[in-house]
């Protein structure tokens, strides 16, 4: 329920801009501090595939029913806004990949390849952390334009904080087997090394 607030929010242009970018690199958005959008733009896109690394740090438990949670959306869309695709929104139930947009671009979730891996240091603890590598395809109709990736944090008001962060942002030629056969090698590791079987 709340992923369609946050998605017509984005379609129609609304963002709060600010952020930080830490020494090493990440961008940091954090609720409560005014800082929730974030834009890298990626010139003409000549390569068919968008790499990035992200993650999201909540204190919600994400078990409330009916709330509209905070959460952390990473969209790609081109200069002109002609075209629409959202990759992902996450929040402290876990990652939609490849959300249905109306309007948007449609992905299927099985492309987004990703890869979890241990969050980075936020500076102090939180409830519920995640992060991953992402490969994903620019799907046909964006390729060849101007694009800008643009990574919003909703903060839905309430006293429990939120951290949505991104780095490495970058279009770059088609995975090939080799780095798709590693992709899933480390997926596997970590749910090895987590203890989770499947």
């Amino acid at each position: 329920m709340h992923r369609l607030f946050v998605f017509k929010l984005l379609l129609t242009g609304i963002a709060l801009a600010g952020y930080s970018v830490a020494s090493n690199g990440q961008t940091i958005l954090r609720t409560g501090e005014g800082e929730h959008s974030a834009v890298v733009s990626l010139g003409v896109a000549a390569d068919p595939t968008l790499q990035f690394k992200f993650g999201f740090a909540s204190d919600e438990d994400g078990s409330a029913p009916s709330t509209f949670f905070d959460s952390f959306t990473v969209t790609l869309q081109d200069t002109a806004a002609l075209y629409t695709a959202v990759y992902l929104t996450a929040d402290a139930t876990g990652v939609a990949w490849a959300p249905y947009t109306p309007g948007g671009e449609a992905l299927e979730g099985a492309s987004i390849l990703r890869s979890a891996f241990t969050p980075i240091n936020l500076g102090r603890g939180y409830f519920y952390s995640e992060a991953f590598q992402v490969s994903a395809p620019v799907p046909e109709s964006m390729r060849g334009h101007s694009l800008n990736v643009y990574f919003d944090l909703f903060d839905n008001q309430n006293s429990l904080q939120s951290a949505g962060w991104f780095s490495e942002v970058q279009l770059v030629p088609e995975p090939g087997v080799t780095t798709l056969l590693l992709v899933g090698l480390a997926g596997a590791f970590i749910r090895f090394r987590k203890g989770d079987p499947g």
